[in-house]
């Protein structure tokens, strides 16, 4: 099941939802032995950035895929509403659901980078994904009419 495409640079990219039965195998399968960590920061990054009245502790496990066949993992809050997004720098902005995901994703990645845990080829990989998982955030943004926000956000 295809839950959304959209056009980002050259390409379209589609996300698509990883079915119930498959979540046990998403974060080993995307984050290598280094799994549980990702999955502590991820915890960690949402209790610090979402309030806790907008956080629900569940997330949806996705995957960008783009045109070129590269593809990305993305955790995405459970909920499709506006989310008060606090970045570790103490800015707030109003954002959406899936622009905050993309930045929550982001920032486990660079976590887990600079964690320094990790294989050169891990390394690399999360590297590329930080990358792609930007620009989806920021065409994210332009469709959901919070750019600036994005923007004040990661920058």
């Amino acid at each position: 099941m295809v839950d959304a495409a959209m056009a980002v640079g050259e390409g379209e990219i589609t996300i698509k939802r990883v079915p119930v039965k498959s979540r046990m195998s998403f974060l080993p399968k995307n984050f290598g032995a280094q799994f549980m960590l990702a999955e502590r920061y991820l915890f960690d990054m949402a209790n610090r950035c979402i309030p806790k009245e907008q956080y629900s502790g569940y997330f949806h496990y996705e995957y960008i895929n783009y045109a070129d066949g590269a593809k990305a993992p993305l955790l995405r809050h459970s909920t499709d509403e506006q989310i008060e997004f606090t970045n570790l720098f103490g800015r707030t902005e109003i954002v959406s659901s899936r622009c905050a995901s993309a930045i929550l994703t982001t920032l486990v990645l660079i976590r887990l980078i600079e964690s320094g845990r990790i294989s050169e080829k891990l390394h690399d990989m999360f590297c590329d994904q930080y990358y792609l998982l930007f620009e989806a955030g920021r065409e994210f943004a332009r469709q959901d009419g919070c750019s600036r926000e994005f923007f004040n956000l990661t920058d």
